[in-house]
């Protein structure tokens, strides 16, 4: 996202005289921070350390540098979009919670019964089907063709065991679970 801004703020100071060469490497320094420190994106640009905190001060509010705040905000704005895009969590973050939860290292929360109707809230392992469920869901994520191959599996089955009536409806009912497990899977 850095890299994507930087680009950004290059092109939207392309037309500032090589004279705002400092003010150019401020903003940069500034958007590389997350926009939390001035003092030290002024240090980082070149300013001197004795008047870098004022110079951040005055680069983010006189109006003399009212170019630079307006490429600030711009980029500030473009950041927090971006950042609020980014905390979705990515299809990796979402693998690594369902392996947690599969191994039992994710945790959860209930009420335990301590005695005379008393109840406290306590730690526990996830369940054994939060952690089934895990494991579908992480499956699904890491092999879609074999639920595929899995769904034709079952047609097929039901296409051959279609006239046997000895063992139609166990089969048929193997089938349902079968079924239901794929589709828990999709």
């Amino acid at each position: 996202m850095i890299k994507e801004l930087t680009e950004q703020a290059i092109e939207m100071m392309s037309d500032w005289p090589s004279s705002r060469e400092k003010q150019r490497q401020f903003v940069l320094a500034y958007m590389a921070s997350g926009f939390k420190n001035a003092t030290e994106a002024a240090r980082q640009a070149g300013y001197s350390i004795k008047t870098c905190n004022s110079i951040a001060n005055q680069l983010l509010t006189k109006i003399d540098f009212f170019h630079v705040q307006e490429v600030i905000s711009k980029l500030k704005q473009v950041f927090d979009e971006r950042s609020t895009e980014m905390s979705v969590a990515s299809l990796l973050e979402i693998k690594q919670f369902h392996t947690r939860v599969l191994r039992g290292e994710e945790k959860d929360y209930q009420l335990v019964g301590i005695g005379m109707g008393e109840q406290v809230v306590k730690e526990v392992p996830a369940s054994l089907r939060e952690r089934q469920k895990s494991a579908d869901s992480l499956a699904r994520m890491v092999d879609p063709v074999a639920n595929e191959r899995a769904l034709a599996e079952v047609e097929n089955l039901k296409a051959k065991n279609a006239g046997n009536d000895t063992t139609e409806s166990v089969v048929e009912d193997y089938l349902n679970k079968l079924e239901d497990t794929i589709d828990g899977l999709e």
